[in-house]
């Protein structure tokens, strides 16, 4: 397996999008840009179930295999994030309603030829930060993170996250 698999617990998933809900998430299109086997999928409540358009991103093969099997209808790309076609796309190519999910842990960094203002960053405040990219003006990002992204000494990942993708803290 990939160097810091970890699946998450499917009771973390769904008051996850429990929470996505109460913000006033109803459908649309969905990435999940470490998506395993698909626990996020597989436990999205049947009432956004009837309007998801979902493309997932996971890096480990046999992962995205049983992914791919398991929700044929699903756009699933078996690569690394920064090395996904989403990279070569436009902002606005890839808007994303909602970005969802349990993303890589780590004190390394991840290089994305195509997005160089992320590559000094953890790998966790990698994939925070293409969410953010990625998602729509208005979009939800609800992606589990760790200590070293709200909480890191310096102010520079956050100030990226207000810049860049004019986010802010829903909760």
């Amino acid at each position: 397996s990939t160097l810091n698999a970890l699946y998450t617990a499917p009771d973390v998933a769904v008051t996850m999008w429990q929470a996505v809900e109460k913000f006033g998430f109803t459908g649309g299109r969905i990435l999940e840009p470490a998506a395993g086997i698909g626990y996020f999928i597989g436990l999205m409540p049947p009432t956004i179930r009837e309007r998801p358009a979902w493309v997932a991103v996971e890096k480990d093969s046999l992962s995205g295999q049983i992914l791919q099997q398991l929700y044929p209808e699903v756009q699933t790309h078996i690569s690394g994030l920064e090395q996904t076609d989403l990279q070569g796309c436009s902002r606005s190519a890839f808007q994303f309603d909602l970005v969802i999910g349990n993303v890589p842990f780590g004190g390394y960094s991840v290089y994305d030829k195509h997005h160089p203002e992320l590559n000094a960053y953890p790998i966790h405040n990698y994939f925070i930060g293409r969410a953010v990219q990625l998602a729509k003006p208005g979009g939800i990002v609800a992606l589990i993170t760790s200590m070293g992204t709200l909480d890191a000494a310096g102010q520079e990942f956050r100030q990226f996250l207000t810049n860049e993708g004019e986010a802010e803290l829903l909760g």
